[in-house]
C-alpha cells in the first residue's frame, strides 16, 4: 500500500470527518495560525478571485481552489482572441441567408443573397458569394456557381481553396477542362482539398494526352500515404496506373500493373478497386507472373476489409487463402487468426469466433502481445454472450495471469469479478478484486475495483472495510480516477457511516453482533461538505437531499453558501472580452480557414478544417479549448462546441461557478435548442432543465444522429416508441425523417418522458431510468427492490448503461439548473423509489 504523507489539508479532512461544524470553524482558524495556509490556499493568494465573506464555515480550501480554476499551463506563445469579433457583423439579408441555409432552407437563403448582392450590397471577404455558389452548386446550377465563385475576393484568402475546388468541379461538369485545371491550381496547400485538387488535375492532364503531367501531379501524393484519405488513395493509384499505360515507356506496363494491384489490395471497399481489377485483367497475360497478386496481397485485402469493418468480406477473403498462408511467418499466422476470430465475433458467431481467437491468443503471444490480449478479451466477451459465464471468467483471468504488465490485466480481474457477482459468488468476486488492488499498479480499473470491493463488503455487512476502500479511492492521485468515482466514494462514505448495515437491503446480524453503530452526525458533515464543494453534480445534489433529512438548518446554510457564490458571477457576461489562446493552434492556416467558413455559414467544411486545426495537442489549455468551442458554435454545431470539454470535465471539472469557469460552463453546457426545449415541456409535469440535461446526454445536441440501436434525433427516440407516443399526441402521418426536426423530436421526447413521470408517481429517477431502459425493466427492478432508497436503487440497476445514464442525466439537470436558473440551488431529487407489490 502506498504511504500518503500527511498534509495540512489532510489534517483538515480528518477533522471534518470527526468534529461538529461549530468546533471545526474555530479549530480551522487555530490550525491556520499554527501551521500556515495549506498549499492550495497559498497558491490562491495571488489570484484576483475573492471568496464571499459570508460563506462562513463553507469557505473551505477545496471551494477556494475551485473558485481559482483553471490553474492551467503557461502558454509559450499566447495570442489574443476576442469572442465578440470572431465573425464580422454581416448585413441583415446575409445573416438571414446563413440562418436559412443552416436550417435546410436553401431556396430562401439564395433569394436573400441575390437580393443583397443585386441591390449593390457589399461582400468584402467574398463569404456571401461563396455561400451563394455553394447553394447553386448543390442545386446543380453550375454556371451560376462558377459566376458566383469568380468574385475577386475569393481568389485569395482563407476561402480561396473551397471556392476554387467548387469552381473546378462545376467547370468540369460544364465540360471546360482547361478552365477547371486553372481553378484546381488555385487550391492552396493548407486546404484540406489540396490532395483532391491534385487528383483532379492529374485526371484532366491524362484526358488531355499529357500523362507525364498526370504522373508528376500524383507521385508526390502517393509517396506519403498519410496525405490521402482511404477513398482518395485507390483513386489516385488507378489514375497513376492509367497514366503509366498512356505514357508507354519501357516497364510502364509493369509499373501500371503494380499500381492497380496495390489499389485492389489496399482499398477493396472503394469504387476504384473495381476499376483496378478490370485494368489488372487486361494486363494479366502480358505482365510477368511474379507481379501477379500474391497471397500477401490477398492478406492485405482481408486486413483492409477488417480495418473498415467489413466483417463478412474479411472472413471470405481469409477463407480463400487459408491453405496458402505461409506457415513459417508467425506474424501472419497471428494476424490471420485474430482478424478471422474478431470478424466472426462482430458477426455474433461467437462459437466459431472462439476457436480462432483462442488460436490467436497462442499464436500472437511473443509476436504481438497486444493482439494476443485483445484476442483473449474478445473471446471472453463471446463466451459471456453464449452464457458460458464460468468459462468466460476463467478466460478473463488469463489476462493478468499471462500479461500482468498489460493495461488489460486489471480489466481481466474486474470482468471476472463482475461475472462472479452475477453468479452469486461474492467471495470469489472479492478475491479477484483484491488481487487487482494488491498486485497491479493503479490503472483505469483501479478505482472501479475499489468501489466494487466497497459495495460488495457493505452488502456483506463489513462496513469498516467498505469505508476504508472508499477512502482509498479519495486518496488516489488526480488523473487516476474520473470525477464520478471520486464523488461516488465521498457520497457513499457518508451514507455508510449513517447507515452501516444498509437502508434498503439491510444486513441481518446475529443478536450477539451489534455491528458498527450509526453516526448520523458524521454522515451529515460529509453530505454537507460534498454538496458545498461539488454542487454541480448528481452526488452533490443527492448529498444535499440527504442532508435536508438529517439536518435542515445545515442544508439551508449549504444552499445559501452555494447561492452566494453563484450570485457573485450571475451578472458576468457569458463570454469574456478576450481569451489568451495557444499560438500553435490559433496561427495555423486551417484555423483561419475554419473560422472563415464558419462565419460564411458553411458548417461541414468548417468543421472539417477545424478538426485539422485542433490536432496534435491533448489537451489544449482551457482558454484555447473555449476558443475552439466558439469556432464550432459559429459553425452551428453544438456537439463539437461542447464535446471536448464534456470529456475533459471527467478529470478536470471546475466544481464551482466562479469567474474562471463561468464562460466554460456556458460553452460546455450550451443553451442549445433552449427555446424548443422550453416549448416542448410547456404544460407537462417535467422541468425544462431536466429535459435539457436529458437531450445533452442522449444526443449531445446532434439533430440527425442515429444510434447503433436505431434511436433518432435530439431525444434519441426509437421509431416504435415515437409512433405510439405521437399517436397519443394526435400527430398523424409521422415519418422517420420528421424525427430530425428539433421541434417535433423534442415534443415527442418530452411527452414520452412525461408519461414515464406519471407512471412512476413523479419519481424523476425512475422516469429517467425508464426513458433509457423502458418502463417494463423499471417495473421489474421496482418489484425486486420495492420502496428502496433512490441512491441504493440507482447503484443496483442491473443494466450497466442505465446505471451510468441516470447519474449523468441528473448531473446535467443539476448543472443546467444552477447555471441558467439559479433557484432552487439544488434540484429536487427523490429519496426513495415507489413501492410495488
Amino acid at each position: 500500500m502506498k504511504i500518503i504523507e500527511p498534509s495540512n489539508e489532510g489534517v483538515m479532512t480528518i477533522l471534518r470527518f470527526h468534529l461538529p461544524f461549530p468546533i471545526l470553524t474555530h479549530m480551522t482558524a487555530f490550525l491556520f495560525l499554527l501551521t500556515g495556509c495549506p498549499t492550495s490556499v497559498q497558491e490562491d493568494d495571488d489570484s484576483a478571485v475573492e471568496t464571499p465573506a459570508d460563506a462562513g464555515q463553507f469557505d473551505t480550501p477545496a471551494v477556494r481552489a475551485s473558485l481559482a480554476w483553471p490553474r492551467g499551463q503557461a502558454l509559450a506563445n499566447p495570442v489574443p482572441m476576442e469572442p465578440a469579433t470572431l465573425c464580422p457583423a454581416a448585413p441583415d439579408r446575409v445573416s438571414a441567408a446563413r440562418n436559412a441555409y443552416l436550417t435546410g432552407q436553401s431556396d430562401v437563403a439564395a433569394a436573400e443573397l441575390l437580393a443583397h448582392l443585386d441591390g449593390g450590397g457589399e461582400d468584402g471577404d467574398g463569404s456571401a458569394h461563396l455561400l451563394l455558389g455553394t447553394i447553386l452548386f448543390e442545386q446543380e446550377d453550375h454556371q451560376g456557381a462558377v459566376d458566383a465563385l469568380a468574385f475577386e475576393a475569393l481568389l485569395t484568402g482563407p476561402l480561396a481553396g473551397d471556392a476554387a475546388m467548387m469552381a473546378g468541379e462545376s467547370l468540369e461538369i460544364l465540360e471546360l477542362p482547361a478552365e477547371a485545371a486553372e481553378a484546381y491550381l488555385r487550391v492552396p496547400h493548407p486546404s484540406r482539398l489540396f490532395d483532391a485538387s491534385r487528383v483532379r488535375l492529374a485526371a484532366i492532364a491524362l484526358d488531355d494526352g499529357k500523362p507525364e503531367d498526370a504522373i508528376t501531379a500524383l507521385l508526390p501524393l502517393l509517396s506519403d500515404p498519410s496525405q490521402l484519405g482511404s477513398r482518395r488513395r485507390p483513386e489516385a493509384l488507378v489514375l497513376l496506373g492509367r497514366s503509366y499505360l498512356a505514357r508507354g515507356e519501357e516497364g510502364d506496363d509493369i509499373r501500371a500493373y503494380d499500381a492497380f494491384v496495390t489499389a485492389w489490395a489496399t482499398g477493396p471497399v472503394d469504387e476504384a478497386a473495381g476499376e483496378a481489377l478490370t485494368e489488372m485483367e487486361k494486363l494479366e497475360a502480358t505482365v510477368p507472373a511474379e507481379h501477379h497478386p500474391t497471397v500477401r496481397h490477398r492478406f492485405d485485402r482481408a486486413a483492409a476489409y477488417h480495418q473498415r469493418g467489413h466483417w463478412n468480406s474479411c472472413v471470405k477473403e481469409l477463407e480463400a487463402i487459408e491453405d496458402d498462408l505461409p506457415e513459417d511467418d508467425p506474424l501472419i499466422t497471428c494476424e490471420a487468426a485474430y482478424m478471422r476470430g474478431r470478424s466472426l465475433h462482430k458477426r455474433k458467431k461467437y462459437t466459431e469466433a472462439s476457436a480462432y481467437l483462442d488460436k490467436a491468443a497462442t499464436a500472437c503471444a511473443g509476436v504481438d502481445d497486444e493482439m494476443a490480449v485483445k484476442a483473449i478479451y474478445n473471446r471472453a466477451q463471446g463466451l459471456q454472450k453464449l452464457d458460458r459465464d464460468r468459462q468466460a471468467a476463467d478466460t478473463f483471468l488469463r489476462l493478468p495471469e499471462r500479461f500482468p504488465t498489460n493495461s488489460y490485466a486489471d480489466d481481466g480481474y474486474l470482468k471476472a469479478a463482475l461475472i462472479e457477482l452475477d453468479l452469486g459468488r461474492p467471495d470469489a468476486a472479492r478475491t479477484h478484486l483484491q488481487k487487482l488492488v494488491d498486485e497491479l499498479p493503479p490503472g483505469d480499473m483501479y478505482g472501479e475495483a475499489l468501489w466494487r470491493l466497497a459495495w460488495t463488503e457493505y452488502r456483506a455487512g463489513d462496513q469498516p472495510s467498505a469505508v476504508a476502500h472508499l477512502r482509498q479511492i479519495q486518496q488516489m492521485p488526480t488523473g487516476n480516477h474520473d470525477r464520478k468515482s471520486l464523488l461516488r466514494a465521498r457520497y457513499w462514505e457518508a451514507k455508510m457511516l449513517g447507515w452501516p448495515d444498509g437502508e434498503g437491503a439491510r444486513v441481518q446480524r446475529p443478536e450477539d453482533d451489534p455491528g458498527v453503530p450509526a453516526d448520523l452526525e458524521a454522515a451529515a458533515e460529509r453530505f454537507a461538505a460534498l454538496a458545498n464543494e461539488h454542487p454541480l453534480s448528481y452526488y452533490g445534489a443527492m448529498g444535499f437531499r440527504r442532508l435536508q433529512e438529517l439536518n435542515p438548518e445545515q442544508a439551508s446554510a449549504v444552499a445559501e453558501a452555494v447561492a452566494l457564490r453563484r450570485d457573485e458571477v450571475a451578472d458576468t457576461p457569458a463570454l469574456p472580452d478576450q481569451f489568451q489562446v495557444d499560438g500553435e493552434m490559433w496561427l495555423r492556416p486551417q484555423r483561419e480557414i475554419a473560422q472563415a467558413l464558419a462565419c460564411a455559414g458553411i458548417r461541414d467544411a468548417s468543421l472539417a478544417e477545424l478538426r485539422r486545426a485542433r490536432a496534435s495537442a491533448d489537451p489544449w489549455d482551457w482558454q484555447t479549448e473555449q476558443a475552439i468551442a466558439l469556432l464550432a458554435s459559429a459553425a452551428d454545431d453544438p456537439f463539437v462546441s461542447h464535446n471536448t470539454m464534456r470529456v475533459r470535465f471527467r478529470t478536470d471539472h471546475p466544481e464551482q461557478l466562479g469567474p474562471g469557469s463561468w464562460s466554460t460552463f456556458h460553452l460546455a453546457y450550451p443553451d442549445a435548442f433552449g427555446a424548443e426545449v422550453r416549448g416542448a415541456v410547456t404544460g407537462k409535469p417535467i422541468p425544462s432543465r431536466l429535459m435539457h440535461g436529458l437531450v445533452r446526454e442522449e444526443s449531445a445536441f446532434q439533430t440527425r444522429v442515429v444510434s447503433w440501436a436505431g434511436a433518432n434525433g435530439l431525444s434519441q427516440l426509437m421509431w416504435g416508441t415515437a409512433k405510439l407516443t405521437a399517436k397519443k399526441m394526435g400527430i398523424k402521418g409521422l415519418k422517420r425523417a420528421d424525427l430530425a426536426d428539433p421541434a417535433t423530436n423534442l415534443a415527442i421526447g418530452s411527452k414520452y418522458l412525461s408519461m414515464m413521470h406519471d407512471q412512476f408517481g413523479g419519481n424523476l429517477v425512475c422516469a429517467v431510468a425508464a426513458y433509457n431502459a423502458g418502463p417494463g425493466s423499471v417495473e421489474r427492478w421496482l418489484k425486486a427492490r420495492s420502496g428502496y432508497p433512490a441512491d441504493e436503487w440507482v447503484e443496483d440497476i442491473p443494466y450497466k448503461e442505465t446505471r451510468g445514464y441516470v447519474p449523468r442525466v441528473m448531473d446535467s439537470y443539476q448543472t443546467y439548473s444552477l447555471i441558467y436558473e439559479g433557484d432552487p440551488v439544488f434540484v429536487e431529487l427523490p429519496v426513495f423509489v415507489p413501492t410495488r407489490e
